[in-house]
């Protein structure tokens, strides 16, 4: 049986009867891509979908059925989602339909992010416009089947008035998609299914599908345009000073807008909109269209969405369940025993290295967030401490601790730690903090586990540690000027936490004497930490 629609029709509550019968005299309609993520993975989107559709929606060749709806499925890269709404001349109908199938993704887990960023893999937010039957030459040429002058100066006409739409995107997903060969205003396709022509307009992101009110005044806007170039054609002599006669005049005035050349981005926008204004349907779609006008705005709405659909359709925010919920081994078994949770558990990546039963704490981790929907904060990398090492040590990538912080008492301690960590994230291949990077990006915390707890295979206190720090537990910055200074001391006179981690040093004198070429290296890479640290 299809999955109930209870998300779908919240998400789109808004949208009035009204709004239902703004409309136009051409079918619109699109195939939006995005992009799974789970702990900054993408996930393959086929893979995904299998595992979670099989059983309750009809397959197709690259997707499933949702009924009355459209489709959920995967592009000619089946690591790419994408979703097929069933076209209408309401735009607000095609946003109805995108609700209820994003629903069918939040009904089942919504452990997910559906990125409509390019970060991980270009994605594409395609729209489609429907060419009069009657007059199909005038578009595409019968014996050649190509565009035709016409269809081309249609085009670039649309084109035209996209350049504002663009200030509303994030400029750097633009040059991701750009660099690698899509997102290109000159890009459009024509669609020839029997006696019907489509007109595919290729260069806009997959942003507009972040928000129902962002989708909803998307295509309305290129709607209202279509129609005008359509209708009206002589409407663009109104503008011709502005009009863009070629593809290199296309990918120019494009790269200029990407590159925030204000001047000219504020004049041709200036234009644009008093132009648009005057434009046939202009009356109908007024509200949809000022509001993507506030660029601003419409940033915001996209980043406080994360660029997630799910978040961004109300359709994916949880509470962090409780910690008795998490701990509780009976309740996580009987959640397991009530769905197929195995293959989903197998798709949620969470990385650690080879050390004895690390991937049993992972294993652990992982049935927990999938049995709770727990939308964890944060990406965990797990390794293994060595023997002597009692109690955890959890760290971020900038070297700040979360817990292991009272075995810091000598600054030999911390300088051993520290190249500890730095051999941990090279090793689990995790990436030094940017200054720049965005808010949307989780933090990455590494947590070791102590060698006692592994063999026992003592989950319980690994999973407090985790809810901690998900529950907001801050880092602590280890400040060397405090500690005591024991640096150049023999071996014997350092601090114990050095001691242990530098065991294969400090255990005899003969393997220091064996091992003198190793050692010299390795006091070498010691004494260039210390000189740093102090």
């Amino acid at each position: 049986m299809p999955i109930e629609n209870k998300e779908a029709t919240k998400a789109g509550k808004k949208d009035t009867s009204k709004e239902l019968n703004k409309e136009f005299s051409f079918k619109m309609g699109a195939d939006p891509e995005f992009n799974i993520l789970f702990q900054n993975d993408r996930l393959n989107a086929n893979y995904v979908m299998e595992i979670l559709f099989k059983k309750d929606l009809k397959k197709k060749s690259m997707g499933y059925v949702v009924p009355k709806a459209g489709e959920l499925g995967w592009d000619g890269c089946s690591s790419t989602g994408e979703l097929r709404p069933l076209p209408s001349n309401k735009p607000a109908k095609i946003v109805n339909h995108l609700a209820a199938i994003i629903a069918q993704f939040s009904n089942k887990i919504k452990l997910f992010n559906l990125s409509t960023l390019s970060e991980k893999a270009s994605v594409g937010g395609h729209i489609h416009f429907e060419l009069p039957k009657d007059n199909i030459n005038n578009f595409m040429s019968e014996t050649e089947g190509k565009p035709t002058a016409t269809m081309r100066r249609l085009h670039r006409c649309l084109s035209l008035f996209y350049l504002p739409l663009i200030l509303a995107e994030n400029s750097e997903n633009n040059r991701m998609r750009i660099s690698s060969s899509y997102g290109k205003l000159e890009d459009f396709r024509l669609n020839r299914q029997d006696a019907a022509l489509t007109y595919e307009f290729r260069a806009p992101s997959a942003e507009w599908l972040t928000t129902p009110k962002i989708a909803n005044a998307t295509l309305s806007y290129l709607g209202v345009v279509f129609n005008e170039f359509l209708n009206h054609p002589e409407s663009a002599n109104k503008i011709k000073s502005l009009l863009l006669t070629n593809n290199r005049q296309l990918n120019t005035v494009q790269e200029l807008t990407l590159g925030g050349f204000s001047a000219i981005n504020n004049f041709l926008c200036s234009k644009i909109k008093k132009a648009l204004r005057q434009f046939e349907l202009y009356p109908n779609f007024k509200d949809e269209i000022e509001f993507l006008f506030n660029t601003q705005r419409v940033l915001k709405d996209k980043e406080k969405a994360n660029y997630n659909i799910l978040y961004g359709w109300n359709m994916g925010k949880t509470k962090m369940p409780t910690q008795r919920q998490i701990m509780s081994e009976r309740k996580i078994k009987e959640i397991a025993l009530s769905k197929d949770m195995e293959n989903i558990v197998e798709m949620i990546n969470i990385r650690f290295n080879s050390d004895s039963n690390c991937e049993v704490f992972a294993r652990s981790l992982k049935e927990r967030v999938v049995a709770l929907n727990w939308q964890l904060k944060n990406n965990y990398y797990i390794f293994g401490l060595r023997s002597g090492i009692n109690n955890y040590i959890a760290f971020n990538p900038a070297k700040e601790l979360y817990c292991g912080q009272e075995q810091v008492v000598t600054k030999s301690d911390w300088s051993e730690l520290f190249n500890l960590m730095s051999r941990v994230q090279v090793k689990l291949g995790v990436s030094n903090p940017s200054a720049n990077k965005p808010k949307s990006i989780r933090n990455d915390v590494i947590i070791g586990i102590p060698y006692r707890e592994r063999i026992k295979l003592n989950t319980k206190e690994f999973t407090r540690k985790i809810i901690d720090i998900e529950k907001g537990l801050k880092p602590v910055v280890i400040n060397s000027d405090i500690l005591q200074n024991d640096l150049g001391e023999p071996l014997e006179g350092r601090g114990q936490l050095f001691k242990t981690l530098a065991q294969d040093m400090a255990n005899d004198k003969i393997n220091l004497i064996n091992n003198g070429e190793d050692l010299a290296a390795r006091w070498l890479r010691q004494r260039n930490t210390e000189a740093e640290l102090e």
